[in-house]
This record gives structure tokens, C-alpha cells and sequence, in this order.
């Protein structure tokens, strides 16, 4: 879902999966289990942080 969403309601609704896939892959990886706070699961973070900059910015420029 990287392209802009031109549907603010779409993004809305959205944005709470985007949110609970952050809560879930932080949990874990700040679990401190070495096996679990793999380099993978912190890009799988850094990637759910990314999709939710980028909801909340398209929401922005809609509402402009």
C-alpha cells in the first residue's frame, strides 16, 4: 500500500492494522529474547513504522 490512497476513510480505517502490526512486531522484538529481536523482525518494525508515516501523510495532504 505504498501508492496514495485517495479515500480518507480507507486510510482510516487502515491505520489501526497498520497500528496493531507495530504493537505486535515491538512487542517481540523488545521481547528481549535474542532469538526472537532478530535484524528481521527490527526491519518488519521499521517497515510498520514506515507504513503508518506514510498513511498519516497521504490523510494529511487529502486534508490538506
Amino acid at each position: 500500500m505504498t501508492e496514495l490512497q485517495q479515500n480518507p476513510v480507507e486510510i482510516i480505517q487502515i491505520l489501526p492494522k497498520y497500528v496493531q502490526a507495530l504493537y505486535s512486531d515491538g512487542v517481540l522484538y523488545f521481547s528481549g529474547e535474542v532469538t526472537i529481536a532478530t535484524e528481521s523482525r527490527k526491519a518488519t518494525l521499521l517497515n510498520d513504522i514506515n507504513l503508518i508515516k506514510e498513511q498519516l501523510a497521504n490523510l494529511e495532504k487529502i486534508l490538506g
